[in-house]
Formats: C-alpha cells, sequence, structure tokens
C-alpha cells in the first residue's frame, strides 16, 4: 500500500497537463488504495491541488513573468505540503498498526488492574465502615449501661426517696464515682425509711396530744381549753355582726352522792350518757363541752335568752328520759340543773362575764331545787 500511495503521488507532483481523464484517475486509484478514515483528508488535499493545478495552467498561459514566479512558488509549496501529507499518513498507519495489535490488551490490562483496585478500595472503605459503626453500637452500648442507665437509675431512685419509700434499686455501675453514688443513696433510703417511721409515728403522737389537748378523754367533747378558744372567737364573731351569743351551764344533780353509790366507774359511765345527750339536743352550729368534773357548758351562736333557754329544757329533758337510776336526785333519776344567759357582746363586756352570767344562773337552780332550767340576764 505503502508503494502504491508513493507512485500516486509522484504523479501528482510531475509536470503535466491537467487532464480531468487522469485526474479522474488518480482519485480512483486512490478511493481503491486508502482505507476509509484516511478518505476524507486525501479527497479535501486532492480537490486543493486540483485547484491550485487549474489555476497553475491558466497562468501558464499568461506571458506575465511574474505570474510564472508566483506559479512556480505555489507548485512549490503543493509539493511540500503532499510530502508533509505523505509523512504523515505514514505516521498514522504506522501508529494505527501498532495500536491494532498492542493497544488492545494494553488497555484491557490497565481496565483490569484498575477494576481491581476500584474493587480492593472499596472493599476495604466498606469494612473499615463496617467496623466504624460496630466501635460506635459498642460504645454506645457501653455509655447507656455505665453511664445513661445508672444515672437515670439514680435519678429514679432520689425521686422515690423523696416520697420516704424507694423501692427502686439503683442499677451498679463499674465506674467508680456512679457506683459510690449508688452506694450512699442506698444507705440514705435505710435512713430516710426510719426517718418516715419515726415522723409518721411522731405525727400520730402529734395528733393524739393534739386531741388530748382540744378534747376529753372521757366524754369525748371538747375540753375546757378549747371551750375558751371557741368562746373568743364567737363572742368577737357575734359583736361584729351584732347578733346575741348564749351560754348554757349544767351540772349532773347531787353527782358525789351517785358516785358514792355505785362507784367511780358507774360514775364515769354516768358522765360519758350526760355528755352524748348534750351533744344530741343541742344545734349543729353549737359547742357542747365538758367544763371540768360534773360541770358541762354549751356555746349557742344566735340564741337570745328564750331560744337558750328552749334548747336548756330540751337537754334537762333529755337526761331525764335516760332513766338512769339516782337514789340521791330529787326524781330518783339522774337529772341536771341548767344556768341561761345571753346578750349581744359589747366592747364594754367580756366573754367571761357571759360564762358568770350562766354560772350565776346555774346556782340559783341549784338554790330552787334542781332539775330546773334558769335564766340569768345583765343587769
Amino acid at each position: 500500500m505503502r508503494n502504491a500511495r508513493k507512485q500516486i503521488f509522484q504523479l501528482l507532483t510531475v509536470d503535466a497537463s491537467p487532464d480531468p481523464a487522469y485526474l479522474e484517475e488518480c482519485r480512483a486509484t486512490l478511493t481503491a488504495l486508502l482505507p476509509e478514515s484516511e478518505k476524507n483528508a486525501l479527497r479535501d488535499t486532492l480537490f486543493a491541488f486540483k485547484k491550485n493545478r487549474d489555476e497553475a495552467h491558466a497562468l501558464l498561459h499568461d506571458t506575465s513573468i511574474a505570474a510564472e514566479k508566483r506559479l512556480a512558488e505555489r507548485l512549490r509549496l503543493d509539493a511540500e505540503a503532499l510530502k508533509l501529507t505523505e509523512r504523515l499518513l505514514d505516521t498514522t498507519e504506522q501508529v494505527f498498526l501498532e495500536h491494532a495489535e498492542h493497544g488492545e490488551s494494553d488497555v484491557k490490562k490497565t481496565l483490569r488492574a484498575l477494576l481491581a483496585e476500584g474493587r480492593t478500595l472499596e472493599n476495604r472503605s466498606v469494612l473499615l465502615l463496617i467496623a466504624l459503626a460496630l466501635f460506635i453500637v459498642f460504645c454506645a452500648h457501653r455509655i447507656k449501661r455505665q453511664i445513661i442507665d445508672p444515672i437515670e437509675s439514680i435519678r429514679l431512685y432520689a425521686g422515690q426517696l423523696g416520697t420516704g419509700v424507694a423501692v427502686h434499686s439503683g442499677k451498679k455501675s463499674s465506674i467508680r464515682t456512679l457506683s459510690e453514688i449508688t452506694e450512699t443513696l442506698e444507705n440514705l433510703a435505710v435512713y430516710l425509711g426510719q426517718a418516715t417511721v419515726a415522723s409518721e409515728q411522731i405525727a400520730d403522737e402529734r395528733t393524739r396530744f393534739k386531741q388530748m389537748s382540744l378534747y376529753d378523754e372521757l366524754t369525748g367533747l371538747v375540753n375546757r381549753r378549747a371551750f375558751n378558744d371557741e368562746l373568743a372567737s364567737l363572742w368577737k364573731k357575734m359583736g361584729e355582726s351584732g347578733r346575741p351569743l348564749g351560754v348554757i351551764m349544767l351540772d349532773v344533780d347531787k353527782f358525789k352522792v351517785y358516785n358514792d353509790t355505785f362507784g367511780h366507774q358507774a360514775g364515769d359511765e354516768c358522765l360519758r350518757h350526760v355528755a352524748k345527750t348534750l351533744a344530741r339536743a343541742v344545734r349543729a352550729s353549737d359547742v357542747a363541752a365538758r367544763y371540768g368534773g360534773e360541770e358541762f357548758v354549751a356555746l349557742l351562736p344566735n340564741a337570745d335568752t328564750h331560744h337558750a333557754l328552749l334548747i336548756a329544757e330540751r337537754i334537762r329533758e333529755a337526761v331525764l328520759s335516760l332513766k338512769l337510776t339516782h337514789p340521791g336526785a330529787p326524781t330518783g333519776y339522774v337529772s341536771v340543773s341548767l344556768g341561761v344567759a345571753s346578750e349581744i357582746p359589747k366592747n364594754t363586756t367580756k366573754a367571761q362575764d357571759l360564762v358568770h352570767l350562766a354560772d350565776q344562773a346555774l346556782y340559783r337552780a341549784k338554790e330552787n331545787g334542781r332539775n330546773q332550767s334558769v335564766a340569768e340576764t345583765n343587769a
């Protein structure tokens, strides 16, 4: 092929007439000999060469010396271009043949090597990511087990300690500080448990002492101390509202005789019956109290002398209806004498003055033969 190509270029470079048949023959020869990839380049070259040859032969007909020189120079340049084209084609063919023989295997080897290296790198990356993920999971589990869980357990445990009843045992941790905190809380739970029991006992004792300080142990009515507190409160309240406050003082008739006849236990039982009867006979807003010994008292808010006397009679009749045998009493049964007093509290009087009036009325009831109610007014 290379020899034929050289022959063609020699034919093209000789000084011959531009015969169209000759040029066509050259074109056909080139087309048959050259591969398809080089045809386009040579076709353009031949076209340019034909054009130049046509121009050259046209210029030859001119008698101008300058035209001949330009023609000669152009022909020389065309010849050099053709030689350069030939060398380019030879180099291209050589490179093409070399790559055709060896290039494919080298490329494949290179590609295979690159693919193998890529797979290795990918496998290493995957293994590294898996190892990193496992490490993170392990660290998270370790942190949760050794730090988060014990701290949460300590928080819950401490919250339960606030109630005094800690039933949630703190989770142990290998971390020394957290373990010591858990042990400290457990010890604190024991102390708080004991303190809770002690505080409950103290609360019960306080409740019992309060009951003892405000209520009479024998009868269950409020005692004299509580009565005095209620008297002061109602005296102020009634005075501010301008309403009356009534007081009833009552005493069990000949109670010493009853005690001496039936004994102290029977006497205590008699006082319990009288106290219950008194509590049932007064109104819900009234205050019934044991004043001392066999004496009882009742505070009657919003009760004038007339209404207080009616309530006193109701109490007397209720006690008499118990039919408790009493040889020393006027009727042969346990009876009571009652003194009644009522007034609207004023700044010029005191609450104890009202109690004193009721006590005077009680004294008159006893003098008049007992088992009766007597009202006293402040002259």
